[in-house]
């Protein structure tokens, strides 16, 4: 039975970093371990010396160019946490503020509303009220409703601006009107 294509290919890049030695048989593949390389040689302690000493330098070459670090004091810190408060509290009242508003728009509109109802409402009483104090209606009331008809000619009176006003007006208006 052969290898999938895949366990070829990774026994093929292990043998190519050198880790196995690969070879095909009949029917298997057959994987022997490869020796292991051999370590570096361990360096001596003057090498490690010299390479710890050119580290050194390096290290103080950057301390010197370095910028010193800020240290963070208690004024520093209670400037900052009192600005932070500040900005905190107008936040918090902008929001506190815009809520106040929107609530007044919401009331300002429901009055809109109610006043537009209101309106039409007035207009529609006008119109009753135009209807019912025509000439025709208030007409048709008195004869129907409360049997009035119009005066004879001789249940008149007119008056006249030049005439003297006589002071028993009532008294002969009650009297022509009783005598029919």
């Amino acid at each position: 039975m052969a290898p999938s294509s895949y366990a070829t290919d990774y026994i093929e890049y292990l043998s190519r970093q050198g880790k196995f030695i690969a070879t095909e048989g009949s029917e298997a593949l057959k994987v022997e371990v490869a020796p292991a390389p051999t370590q570096a040689p361990v360096p001596s302690r003057t090498a490690v010396r010299k390479t710890e000493r050119k580290a050194r330098e390096r290290n103080e070459s950057l301390m010197v160019t370095q910028k010193p670090l800020k240290i963070i004091t208690a004024p520093v810190l209670l400037r900052t946490s009192m600005l932070l408060v500040i900005i905190g509290v107008l936040l918090i009242s902008s929001v506190w503020m815009s809520a106040k508003a929107t609530s007044i728009k919401y009331s300002i509109n429901s009055m809109t509303r109610e006043n537009v109802k209101l309106q039409d409402e007035i207009t529609m009483l006008g119109i009753k009220i135009e209807g019912a104090v025509s000439f025709e209606s208030i007409e048709d009331y008195a004869t129907h409703n409360l049997k009035m008809v119009y005066p004879k000619k001789n249940q008149c009176f007119y008056i006249d601006e030049d005439q003297k006003v006589d002071k028993h007006l009532a008294e002969k208006i009650r009297e022509k009107a009783y005598k029919n």
